[in-house]
């Protein structure tokens, strides 16, 4: 990738003083749910100076009671109304933590008013409408970025600035699992997700209007982000992948071999409808790195070096606790705290003029939306054939 590791932000190392800089960043929060009230809990406890100008929900008694329940200030705007809290919100730049589908046009509106973004995971549906959004941004010259928090983890940028010495990698592993199932019946899972009052709702897996935010949208991507964290960018000669479909056409798992120059691969696994260690694995010639459970958010790293059957010597393991040095109370996701990393991140970009990430490129966004219409292509079309795997070829 064109970002070496001097780009990466530092502040996990935590050896610079708490940095409150004189000019605020104004944030637009687009969605009042789980995620975005995590996200405004952490803008607090960030190390930059951020203020939250406006809130919007489809429903303004939602919007009402998130003001309330994440303790803004009384000079927040509060709409009902997306575009009209991009246009009147006083903001420099929108967090959108809505679903999948109201992406492209928000984003695009945002920035062709002359907002920049950062927009929660999936940038586009597709790899056409990420490549729509990334060219809207270039043309109108503001920020964005695609919100992958984990990269912005200690365990995370560590990993990536040590992997030479694993010699050469040879293995990526991730699963990315959860039982989102309520009764018997797999192929209909109802999954069941808190509001931001405390009540619960029906979440989109189970829903035919929202069938496009299913398991892949939800971890599959994490899964394929991370092989390309680990490969730095590069792009996979050949994807295969298997998994299935309900009759709403809600993926439910897939099971994805992503194959990389010089005899590298990459075994991704995500589901709604089973657990697992959910860890992520990096194999080299001389040793392996483990991301534990949840490596999407894991605030450790295990090293392990040599094997008392080969030359390399005895067996060493180290783990690293590299734990997110703020307050983590009153977060509903584990490691919530953590959004500041990324928060902190886009203020230095913006404020240095910037109009990408380099920890999070737009290149990077639209190779993991190629990637992933490729998946989604493979499981659509033989997800009542499955004994047939289909294997497509990449250019690099």
């Amino acid at each position: 990738m064109s970002n070496g590791t001097d780009e990466f932000p530092h502040h996990y190392a935590h050896h610079q003083q708490s940095i409150v800089p004189e000019q605020p960043l104004h944030w637009v929060i687009l969605g009042c749910g789980t995620i975005s009230s995590n996200f405004v809990k952490a803008l607090g406890i960030g190390d930059r100076n951020h203020q939250v100008t406006a809130i919007a929900s489809s429903r303004m008694e939602k919007a009402e009671k998130f003001k309330e329940h994440v303790n803004l200030a009384p000079s927040v705007k509060v709409f009902s109304d997306y575009k009209e809290a991009l246009e009147n919100g006083g903001a420099d730049v929108a967090y959108i933590g809505l679903m999948a589908s109201h992406h492209k046009d928000l984003v695009i509106f945002a920035l062709e008013h002359g907002v920049h973004v950062l927009c929660e995971k999936p940038l586009g549906l597709n790899l056409a409408e990420t490549e729509e959004i990334v060219e809207t941004s270039r043309k109108c010259k503001r920020f964005l970025m695609e919100g992958y928090w984990s990269r912005f983890f200690p365990a995370w940028q560590t990993l990536r600035k040590d992997l030479k010495d694993l010699g050469k990698i040879q293995l990526v592993q991730t699963n990315m699992c959860f039982n989102r199932k309520i009764g018997t019946d797999l192929t209909r899972p109802i999954v069941h997700e808190r509001n931001v009052d405390g009540t619960w709702h029906g979440s989109a897996i189970a829903n035919p209007h929202f069938s496009r935010d299913g398991m892949l949208f939800s971890a599959g991507c994490y899964c394929t982000m991370f092989a390309l964290w680990v490969f730095e960018g590069e792009m996979p000669l050949r994807v295969s992948a298997v998994g299935e479909n309900n009759e709403e056409g809600n993926d439910l798992w897939g099971s994805v071999t992503l194959e990389f120059s010089g005899n590298r691969v990459a075994n991704l696994f995500y589901s709604g409808i089973v657990d697992s260690l959910n860890n992520a694995l990096v194999a080299g010639s001389h040793g392996s790195f483990q991301l534990p459970h949840r490596f999407w958010c894991s605030t450790e790293l295990i090293e392990k070096f040599g094997n008392p059957d080969q030359a390399l010597g005895a067996e060493r393991v180290h783990v690293h606790k590299l734990p997110i040095h703020k307050e983590n109370r009153g977060f509903d996701y584990p490691q919530g705290n953590a959004y500041y990393l990324e928060a902190d991140h886009v203020y230095d970009c913006i404020k240095a003029g910037k109009t990408e990430s380099a920890v999070m490129p737009l290149e990077e966004s639209l190779r993991i939306s190629r990637i992933i219409d490729e998946i989604r292509s493979q499981i659509l079309k033989y997800a009542s054939e499955k004994s047939k795997k289909q294997v497509a070829e990449y250019g690099c």
